[in-house]
Protein backbone atom coordinates (compact mmCIF):
# COMPACT_ATOMS: atom_id res chain seq x y z
CA UNK A 1 0.00 0.00 0.00
CA UNK A 2 1.28 3.67 -0.40
CA UNK A 3 1.33 5.84 2.45
CA UNK A 4 -1.48 8.12 1.16
CA UNK A 5 -3.69 5.01 0.94
CA UNK A 6 -2.28 4.07 4.29
CA UNK A 7 -3.06 7.31 5.74
CA UNK A 8 -6.92 7.50 3.88
CA UNK A 9 -7.80 3.91 5.49
CA UNK A 10 -6.53 4.97 9.00
CA UNK A 11 -8.59 8.18 8.90
CA UNK A 12 -11.43 6.11 7.80
CA UNK A 13 -11.31 3.90 10.54
CA UNK A 14 -10.40 7.19 13.08
CA UNK A 15 -13.57 8.49 11.75
CA UNK A 16 -16.07 5.42 12.42
CA UNK A 17 -14.52 4.92 15.84
CA UNK A 18 -13.86 8.47 17.42
CA UNK A 19 -16.65 10.49 14.92
CA UNK A 20 -19.84 8.34 14.25
CA UNK A 21 -22.41 11.17 14.28
CA UNK A 22 -19.93 13.07 11.46
CA UNK A 23 -19.77 9.79 9.54
CA UNK A 24 -23.93 9.31 10.02
CA UNK A 25 -24.44 13.35 8.67
CA UNK A 26 -21.80 12.46 6.04
CA UNK A 27 -23.39 9.77 4.43
CA UNK A 28 -27.08 11.18 5.15
CA UNK A 29 -26.36 14.30 2.66
CA UNK A 30 -24.35 11.57 -0.24
CA UNK A 31 -25.62 11.31 -3.45
CA UNK A 32 -25.36 8.99 -6.25
CA UNK A 33 -25.17 5.13 -6.52
CA UNK A 34 -21.84 3.10 -6.80
CA UNK A 35 -20.70 2.83 -10.19
CA UNK A 36 -18.58 -0.52 -9.52
CA UNK A 37 -15.57 1.26 -10.56
CA UNK A 38 -13.59 -0.35 -7.69
CA UNK A 39 -12.47 3.23 -6.19
CA UNK A 40 -13.28 1.83 -2.45
CA UNK A 41 -10.78 -0.77 -3.01
CA UNK A 42 -8.36 1.65 -4.62
CA UNK A 43 -7.23 -1.33 -6.67
CA UNK A 44 -5.37 -3.20 -4.15
CA UNK A 45 -7.86 -5.13 -2.52
CA UNK A 46 -7.68 -8.59 -2.84
CA UNK A 47 -11.43 -9.31 -2.96
CA UNK A 48 -11.69 -6.72 -5.66
CA UNK A 49 -12.20 -8.69 -8.96
CA UNK A 50 -12.05 -7.02 -12.80
CA UNK A 51 -16.38 -7.49 -12.26
CA UNK A 52 -16.46 -5.99 -9.15
CA UNK A 53 -16.33 -6.84 -5.22
CA UNK A 54 -16.32 -10.78 -4.39
CA UNK A 55 -17.43 -10.12 -1.31
CA UNK A 56 -20.24 -8.36 -2.18
CA UNK A 57 -22.90 -9.52 0.37
CA UNK A 58 -20.41 -9.29 2.85
CA UNK A 59 -18.84 -6.08 2.88
CA UNK A 60 -16.47 -5.05 5.96
CA UNK A 61 -18.63 -1.87 7.45
CA UNK A 62 -15.07 0.17 6.01
CA UNK A 63 -16.18 -0.65 2.73
CA UNK A 64 -19.77 -0.34 3.28
CA UNK A 65 -18.85 3.43 4.27
CA UNK A 66 -17.01 4.23 1.62
CA UNK A 67 -16.33 7.35 0.83
CA UNK A 68 -17.45 8.86 4.15
CA UNK A 69 -16.95 12.77 2.25
CA UNK A 70 -14.82 14.27 -0.33
CA UNK A 71 -11.73 14.21 1.58
CA UNK A 72 -12.05 9.96 1.52
CA UNK A 73 -11.82 10.02 -2.19
CA UNK A 74 -8.50 9.50 -3.49
CA UNK A 75 -7.27 11.11 -7.26
CA UNK A 76 -8.54 8.38 -9.21
CA UNK A 77 -11.68 8.31 -7.81
CA UNK A 78 -12.90 11.86 -7.38
CA UNK A 79 -13.90 11.81 -11.42
CA UNK A 80 -14.75 7.81 -11.34
CA UNK A 81 -17.04 7.30 -8.63
CA UNK A 82 -20.42 7.62 -8.35
CA UNK A 83 -21.35 9.46 -4.95
CA UNK A 84 -20.98 12.95 -4.81
CA UNK A 85 -21.93 16.51 -1.87
CA UNK A 86 -23.91 19.02 -2.88
CA UNK A 87 -22.01 21.92 -1.56
CA UNK A 88 -24.77 24.27 0.71
CA UNK A 89 -23.61 28.05 -0.21
CA UNK A 90 -23.24 29.94 2.75
CA UNK A 91 -24.88 32.99 3.79
CA UNK A 92 -23.20 35.77 4.51
CA UNK A 93 -23.76 36.67 7.91
CA UNK A 94 -24.98 40.48 8.61
CA UNK A 95 -22.38 42.43 11.03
Amino acid sequence: MKTTQIKRHIRRCFLIVFRPYYVMKSLSQRKGMCKDCGCCAERVCKYYRVCGCSRWNNLPIICKLYPIDEADKNEHSKENCGFFWETIPQRNKAK
